[in-house]
C-alpha cells in the first residue's frame, strides 16, 4: 500500500496545475478540525497560558524540523520520483540511527 500511496502522490502533485503551498494549504483544511477537537479539552489552560506554553526550544525546533520535511517530500516527489525519495527515507533512517548511537 505504501508504494501505491508514493505512486498515487507523485501522479497527483506531477499533473495538476495546483502549487506545493495550494496542495499543503488543502491538506489543511482537514488537520484544523482535528486539532480544535483534540485542544477543546484543555480550553481554560490555553486560555490562561496560551498555545505555546510549555514549549521550549528543542521543541520547537522539533515542530519547525517536521515542517520542513514535509515540503521537502513534497519537492523532492514533485521535481524528483517517488523512487528517490524512498532512498532518502531509507538513508534518513540510517542516518538517525548512526547519530543516535554515535551520541550515547
Amino acid at each position: 500500500l505504501s508504494g501505491f500511496a508514493n505512486v498515487y502522490f507523485e501522479k497527483l502533485v506531477k499533473t495538476t496545475p495546483a502549487s506545493i503551498w495550494v496542495r499543503n494549504l488543502q491538506l489543511a483544511v482537514f488537520t484544523v478540525p482535528q486539532s480544535l477537537c483534540l485542544t477543546w479539552k484543555d480550553r481554560t489552560a490555553i486560555a490562561a497560558h496560551g498555545l505555546l506554553s510549555g514549549m521550549d526550544g528543542p521543541v520547537l525546533a522539533a515542530v519547525s524540523l517536521k515542517a520542513l520535511g514535509g515540503l521537502v517530500v513534497a519537492s523532492t516527489v514533485k521535481y524528483a520520483d517517488s523512487l528517490l525519495k524512498s532512498f532518502a527515507t531509507a538513508i534518513s533512517i540510517i542516518l538517525t540511527c548512526l547519530l543516535s548511537v554515535r551520541g550515547r
